[in-house]
């Protein structure tokens, strides 16, 4: 990553509260209401009207490695995705604090890459399925069923799940690789 693009990056950190700098010390803090490691039970406060998702550090370790130069763009997606992300579902959404499977409003490709103000949401899409995670997509796009042109996506839950057990094996088994088959079959 380039100095300037981290000095920005890192400034914006800092502008939203997630980054604080000592200044004596430089000794930099992470917001602990934005980001939390440990046991969630051991934070020492009321956090049940908090919504909360689990990211594992090995999974962002590993994508970290394996993109360089311009494809930490890609990677970055993941973490722009991030606050569109329906946790009960892995679903990117309108609504992503809503608790209710039935009432989640899946936010479409199109209005995504407005979000992330991407020009073209085919260049989104194309950017999403490069970001691979054990060889597997990051990201799954399904059609809408009432416009099939619309897309709507889905989140890999190795890279970000914050979900009950039926909901986690709903969602792996979307990305779950299907068997191969021979000429034959």
């Amino acid at each position: 990553m380039s100095r300037n693009k981290f000095a920005e990056f890192y400034k914006r950190l800092e502008r939203e509260g997630i980054l604080t700098e000592d200044a004596e010390t430089k000794d930099i803090f992470m917001n602990a209401s934005v980001i939390y490691r440990g046991d969630i039970k051991q934070i020492g406060a009321d956090i049940s009207d908090l919504e909360y998702t689990r990211v594992f550090r090995s999974t962002v370790r590993r994508l970290y490695e394996e993109f360089d130069g311009k494809q930490l763009t890609q990677l970055g997606l993941i973490y722009s995705v991030l606050p569109f992300i329906n946790v009960q579902s892995n679903t990117i959404a309108f609504n992503p604090e809503e608790r209710d499977m039935e009432r989640i409003r899946p936010m479409t490709l199109r209005h995504l890459a407005m979000t992330l103000e991407y020009e073209n949401p085919q260049k989104l899409k194309t950017a999403m399925n490069a970001v691979k995670v054990d060889g597997r997509p990051a990201f799954l796009f399904y059609e809408d069923a009432d416009n099939r042109r619309e897309k709507r996506t889905v989140v890999n839950p190795k890279v970000v799940f914050g979900g009950n057990g039926e909901a986690l094996a709903h969602v792996n088994l979307m990305f779950k690789q299907a068997p191969q088959t021979g000429a034959n079959n």
